[in-house]
């Protein structure tokens, strides 16, 4: 089992919560919100055919703001785009 923090539009009641429940990805149980302790730059990127999805920097100490997470035990979790 491993500990997985989501940010964006996968985190609880955003447009993408729903793939964490779909046992087609693997199994996910919610454990909690949380922040990322230090701050770090946030960008909306175009991928693939999504547009405007939120992506960390890796450049700690260089954003406005810490990154509010959900965390999740997981089993398993795939990403739900491939």
């Amino acid at each position: 089992m491993h500990r997985t923090f989501i940010y964006g539009t996968l985190k609880t009641k955003e447009m993408n919560s729903y793939h964490l429940a779909d046992d087609n990805h693997g199994k996910a149980v919610f454990v909690g919100k949380g922040k990322t302790s230090k701050r770090y730059p946030l960008a909306m990127i175009a991928f693939k055919e999504y547009n405007n999805c939120p992506a960390v920097i890796d450049e700690e100490g260089l954003g406005h703001v810490s990154v509010k997470t959900d965390s999740y035990f997981s089993i398993a979790l795939q990403s739900y785009e491939s």
